[in-house]
């Protein structure tokens, strides 16, 4: 029986946990998978049919991406944790406020970072560690200037979706994602391998791949498919969007640290690269499979993360703490279970991840080096996702958000300083296996302290209201 968007809503609160979880995250993956082919295409078809050059171009423009990704967590998981806890609460009229406030938040967030992107670019790209001499500066200030124009219509379709999410419709999410992901490996095969159009043509299939995303997502609430609606420009309300802000701020956080933490690694990178027989460029190109092959194993775990996040906050809104720890367990479980054969691949057959991602031999020689260095702790990465997300969804941004700033600011920047003095270039790649390991035993400890205080006083619902 077709569920309506109400009963697709409530089922988060009445159904079994384990399947609501389940019903979720398959879609929920899939559909963060398909956000993370528009990168992990352009990659592919950069490295096996344009090389190295066009790799590490579009390779550079990482960092930059982290900020995007860090507005769009800013406002999806901020936005979606306010809203689910007021559908939870009976609250529609103020989840539709709240709606209309993230939509404009979403235009008008995007379409300033876009006009920084298109006019600041090389200068920009010589902040990401390619000056005017390298190989890689004129193709990386081609791509960020072409995918610039993409971003108003990438972070309104990421907006949306964590609303449909929220509303309990993933299987509409998961649609709107796949049709973009699709479109921008067909426009790249045709772009790049038929009119040989190199960087350019792959920056515009994804453009045009996120602006067919985002008008079918949009579709969705004008055709009458969702609770939420339209409010008017007079409902918009500037504690409300920072309201927004503060819940999303630790997942969000943890991506702006990790554009400052790209610009150091591509830095060291090049600086200790061209100090060893390695090379900087090469060196940076290497680094851009390891993200690239990473990009996917975090994609599945954002997207349990996606799928556990409205489900714990709806229940955190009804008062339904025990339903509360045991999505947020069953998620961390289900994600360090997968991150733990993730880190199997990277570490006993990364030369199959090479070969996917580029048909030069020379870089695979000492990419599968590099990888085993770089990723010796990546079955961490599922408990340092889905541990801060869980204060993020319980209304305790500020929680979260340390937890966000002691992988990248307490202890990884460290490490990128130090240990490439010492060690040269595995040093620098080094220094993310030393982040993960003391940054997941203070966010374990912060967890498991959480967990014993759910239901109390201190961590009720009460104290989380909003505006």
């Amino acid at each position: 029986m077709k569920m309506s968007a109400q009963q697709k809503t409530e089922m988060m609160g009445t159904e079994k946990v384990w399947k609501v979880l389940l019903v979720m995250a398959g879609p929920g993956i899939l559909a963060q998978l398909s956000h993370t082919l528009y990168n992990l295409v352009d990659r592919f078809f950069m490295g096996q049919y344009v090389g190295n050059t066009a790799l590490g171009a579009v390779s550079l423009t990482s960092p930059l991406i982290n900020i995007m990704a860090g507005l769009s967590l800013l406002i999806t998981i901020g936005g979606a944790a306010l809203l689910s806890m007021r559908l939870g609460r009976g609250e529609l009229d103020s989840a539709r406020v709240l709606f209309s406030n993230l939509m404009v938040q979403a235009v008008v967030t995007s379409f300033a970072l876009a006009l920084i992107y298109f006019l600041f670019a090389p200068q920009i790209i010589r902040l990401c560690g390619a000056p005017k001499t390298s190989t890689l500066y004129e193709g990386a200030v081609l791509y960020l200037r072409i995918t610039s124009f993409g971003l108003m219509f990438q972070l309104l379709n990421a907006v949306q979706a964590s609303v449909i999410r929220a509303e309990g419709n993933v299987q509409y999410s998961l649609i709107v994602s796949l049709i973009g992901g699709l479109i921008n490996v067909g426009l790249d095969a045709l772009l790049v391998v038929g009119f040989h159009m190199g960087v350019a043509g792959a920056a515009y299939a994804t453009v045009a791949s996120q602006l067919v995303s985002a008008l079918v997502s949009t579709f969705y609430f004008f055709g009458g498919r969702s609770r939420m609606r339209w409010t008017g420009f007079g409902s918009i309300n500037p504690k409300l969007l920072a309201e927004v802000v503060r819940a999303g701020m630790a997942p969000a956080i943890l991506q702006m640290l990790s554009f400052f933490t790209g610009i150091l690694l591509n830095n060291s990178l090049r600086k200790y690269g061209d100090l060893s027989p390695v090379g900087g460029d090469m060196a940076i190109s290497v680094m851009s499979v390891i993200q690239t092959s990473e990009s996917i194993f975090t994609g599945v775990v954002m997207g349990i993360n996606q799928a556990a996040s409205p489900i714990t906050s709806y229940n955190f809104g009804a008062e339904k703490y025990d339903r509360v720890k045991q999505t947020t367990i069953l998620a961390v479980l289900s994600a360090t279970v997968f991150s733990f054969a993730s880190w199997a691949l990277m570490m006993f057959a990364p030369q199959i991840l090479f070969a996917v991602f580029c048909s030069d031999t020379s870089i695979a020689a000492y990419g599968v080096h590099a990888m085993r260095l770089n990723r010796m702790l990546a079955m961490c990465m599922g408990v340092q996702s889905l541990c801060a997300m869980f204060f993020s969804s319980i209304g305790r941004p500020a929680t979260a958000t340390f937890m966000s700033v002691l992988k990248q600011g307490a202890f990884l920047i460290p490490g990128l300083l130090i240990l490439p003095r010492i060690l040269g270039l595995d040093g620098v790649l080094l220094s993310t296996a030393v982040s993960d390991f003391f940054s997941t035993i203070f966010i374990l400890c912060l967890y498991v302290s959480g967990l014993r205080k759910l239901g109390t006083p201190e961590y009720q619902t009460a104290k989380w209201t909003g505006i």
